[in-house]
Order: C-alpha cells, then structure tokens, then sequence
C-alpha cells in the first residue's frame, strides 16, 4: 500500500483506530505478562 493508498483507505483518524481493532482482533491480542488471549477494548482510551 502506498501512501495515496492509505490516504483513500483511511479517511479520518477513527477510519485508521477501527481498522487496527479489526487487524489486531483477527490475528489475536495475546497479555506480555500473563499470556492471557482474553481482552476487551477500553471505551475512554485510544
């Protein structure tokens, strides 16, 4: 992806956050510290 691209690909900063979500929920979120594949997404952080 170049960066014309992206730029159509991602609108906005929210277009970009959702996106990450979605990559980061299908390859799996693992903890550092205890290994743990369980998680929730904070509503008040970014």
């Amino acid at each position: 992806m170049n960066i014309l691209d992206f730029a159509i690909n991602y609108l906005d900063e929210e277009s970009c956050r959702k996106k990450f979500k979605e990559q980061r929920d299908q390859m799996g979120v693992t903890c550092r510290h205890c290994n743990c594949k369980e998680h929730y997404w904070l509503e008040n952080k970014q």
